[in-house]
């Protein structure tokens, strides 16, 4: 008996190589006409000439000048002669300025009571109603805590209000005398 599957195997091993695998209907066919090719370089030609002229910048123009500082840093060496000058200008003298603490602000009454009371005990302490500017007839409420004579004693109310898990803000309100 004979096995034709060999031979089947072989004959058309042989007939694949001698035919051509791809074939194409118009081989001579150009994707880009030659005229559409001529007109797209000469457009980019002339778009690099014309970016070449408008942009060309002379740098010569752009030459820096001197600078002349006249500041004086003197600290480190005032610091070593234990020499350190703070002037007060006698307008600061006449100013006089009242600070407060600002707990939280809310957008409810409600929260700003419940606010009020936990911090009552810790000095005086109102709600106080502010206009929104960017909602015109939206009204705040401000917990304010105060009034403080100086920053020191603002900044230990605001350590101890920051221990019970709020962010105040500190407010000053000055006066000239």
């Amino acid at each position: 008996m004979k096995d034709f599957a060999k031979r089947r195997a072989q004959a058309t091993k042989k007939n694949l190589k001698s035919r051509p695998s791809f074939k194409t209907r118009h081989s001579q066919e150009k994707v880009i006409p030659n005229s559409q090719l001529m007109i797209l370089l000469a457009l980019a030609f002339l778009s690099a000439l014309t970016s070449i002229y408008y942009f060309n910048t002379d740098i010569k123009i752009f030459e820096p000048r001197e600078v002349s500082n006249e500041i004086e840093f003197n600290f480190p060496i005032k610091l070593q002669e234990n020499e350190i000058l703070i002037e007060i200008d006698e307008s600061m003298k006449n100013i006089s300025c009242t600070y407060y603490l600002q707990v939280e602000t809310y957008g409810r009454k409600e929260y700003a009571r419940e606010t009020l009371k936990d911090v009552t005990n810790e000095g005086e302490a109102i709600i106080d109603e502010v206009n929104s500017v960017a909602r015109p007839g939206k009204i705040f409420y401000r917990v304010l805590m105060g009034p403080y004579q100086n920053r020191s004693a603002v900044n230990n109310s605001r350590e101890r209000i920051a221990k019970k898990g709020y962010s105040p803000l500190v407010r000053q309100s000055c006066i000239t005398k």
